[in-house]
């Protein structure tokens, strides 16, 4: 249920908060998990959850914004990784932690004048 993209938005907001991961983690792939359960997803104690969310393509730049600063350097280094967001690498590059900077020279969306920053912090 948590995969099938047809169910319904109010479904995916019940999955999206059961007590099995795999479920959780389920909702997150699926074409029909929405804004509104985006955002639920941003505020999860689950830092796999949220590490899920960062790696979306489709992710607005609110909740972009919001994950920039997640207490989790995993979740930062794969939101450094995916993010098509110029301004989310940009603020990203503040960031000293060494694995969320790896992500962000993976990322080929850094620019080319941006890289040599990242390497040398």
């Amino acid at each position: 249920m948590a995969r099938n993209p047809s169910t319904s938005v109010a479904n995916l907001l019940r999955l999206v908060k059961d007590a099995d991961r795999w479920v959780r983690w389920a909702v997150a792939g699926n074409p029909a998990c929405d804004e509104s359960i985006r955002r639920v997803m941003a505020e999860a104690p689950d830092k796999e959850l949220r590490g899920l969310l960062a790696e979306r393509r489709e992710l607005e730049p609110e909740l972009a914004a919001r994950l920039v600063d997640d207490v989790s350097p995993e979740v930062r280094e794969r939101l450094a990784t995916h993010t098509h967001d110029p301004d989310v690498i940009t603020a990203l590059m503040a960031d000293r932690t060494a694995r969320v900077r790896k992500g962000l020279a993976r990322n080929p969306r850094t620019t080319t004048t941006q890289r040599p920053v990242v390497v040398r912090h």
